[in-house]
């Protein structure tokens, strides 16, 4: 967080407008991560974390059909954990309000699929929320 009154937000689950999605926000004035209902602005669950403002942190979101954890500064045990089911698939975006926020090395993970030794002959294909698009 580059300034202490600055929140950053990363939205997942959205729809294409990112009006309707889950948001993970960290906000180093209350010293605490949330998870909230963006459509809503409704909290479904947070936690208190130290948050300094200069400072790198790591933030992992593990989704999972409803189940949702998040992970903070690298460690095995979620420091939130959740059933929701609101939004099932979507896309992410980034959020910052109230001052300046770097978002930095943020990475997807692989889908997980049944298509192992899938082979394709001819077209061009790329990785896709459902699997794989041609």
């Amino acid at each position: 967080m580059k300034d202490k009154n600055a929140a950053g937000t990363l939205i997942f689950r959205s729809n294409k407008t990112g009006l309707q999605a889950y948001g993970l926000q960290i906000d180093p004035k209350t010293d605490r991560i949330r998870l909230y209902d963006t459509k809503q602005n409704k909290e479904i669950a947070k936690s208190n974390v130290s948050i300094e403002s200069g400072n790198l942190y790591h933030i992992r979101i593990k989704a999972e059909g409803t189940s949702l954890y998040v992970y903070w500064q690298n460690d095995s045990e979620p420091v939130i954990r959740v059933d929701d089911d609101v939004y099932k698939e979507g896309f992410l975006g980034l959020h910052a309000s109230n001052g300046s926020v770097v978002f930095q090395n943020i990475e997807i993970s692989e889908m997980n699929s049944n298509l192992d030794g899938w082979v394709s002959y001819h077209g061009e294909w790329a990785p896709h929320l459902e699997g794989v698009k041609g």
